[in-house]
């Protein structure tokens, strides 16, 4: 089978007719999941950011104030294995502006030139980056703790990626289900083709429109119409070639009559004048 025909069958068409609006559909609402994603991502990253402030701020000790050089230790979140969000950029400095403590991965550069508390946006080694500020209670330690965008990017998509997977799966079981389910719904169709198929050629009988679609059924008594006026047609025919076969008879019997005249007589006058007549 050729894909042109396949493609001409009603069947064929609705399923590429549900899958495409399946696939509209799920196209919007892609898009509209990044954007929720994105935003969400946002949120629960700024309240990440927050709560590793206030982690740095409860394990840095309080002798990094008497230390002249800074020091440079990672702090990880316990738990099971790390994501983005569980190893951290952050930097820790006194209240004259002085770097205490960073981590291996952050420059020495503040990551919030402003030492404003809260969240804000900056640029992290040249990269943009998410850093939320905070100070202790006591006013001389301030932490920052960053997190590049690149990472906030990483885990949307990861999300993003794992909900296609589900997409994908789930577009394939419908896909399947609408095979199927044509299949099924084509099976009176494909019954009235063998029946058409195998009718004598002068069977007029009409077709029977039970347990075929709706859509089907005006077919069918549009066909049973013409399966009628083609026996009536028939019919007349018939009666035509009777009707002129019995008014041939008559003369035809005449005819013979006098050929035989013609034929057994000696006389010629008497032959000449059946043959005449």
């Amino acid at each position: 089978m050729t894909l042109r025909p396949w493609l001409r069958s009603f069947q064929a068409r609705s399923v590429a007719a549900t899958l495409l609006t399946c696939l509209l559909v799920w196209g919007g609402w892609s898009a509209w999941m990044w954007w929720e994603a994105t935003r969400e991502f946002s949120r629960r990253y700024d309240e990440q950011l927050q709560l590793n402030a206030e982690l740095v701020l409860q394990a840095l000790p309080r002798s990094l104030l008497l230390h002249a050089d800074p020091t440079n230790f990672d702090v990880v979140k316990r738990g099971p294995a790390p994501g983005p969000a569980d190893v951290f950029n952050y930097q820790a400095w006194s209240r004259d502006r002085r770097l205490l403590s960073r981590s291996s991965t952050t420059p020495a550069e503040p990551l919030n030139p402003r030492f404003d508390t809260g969240a804000s946006t900056n640029r992290i080694q040249g990269v943009a980056g998410r850093v939320y500020s905070m100070t202790d209670t006591e006013g001389e330690i301030h932490v920052q703790v960053g997190l590049s965008m690149d990472q906030r990017r990483a885990g949307v998509a990861l999300d993003m990626r794992e909900g296609l997977i589900d997409v994908l799966l789930l577009l394939l079981l419908i896909t399947l289900s609408l095979i199927a389910a044509g299949m099924w719904t084509a099976r009176p169709l494909r019954r009235l083709r063998d029946s058409v198929a195998q009718r004598h050629q002068d069977d007029h009988a009409a077709l029977s429109a039970a347990g075929l679609p709706s859509e089907a059924v005006p077919l069918v008594n549009a066909f049973n119409e013409l399966l009628q006026r083609a026996a009536q047609a028939r019919e007349a025919q018939r009666r035509f070639v009777g009707d002129a076969a019995h008014e041939l008879r008559t003369p035809l019997a005449a005819l013979r009559v006098q050929a035989q005249v013609a034929m057994r007589t000696r006389d010629a006058v008497q032959r000449d004048a059946a043959l005449a007549r």
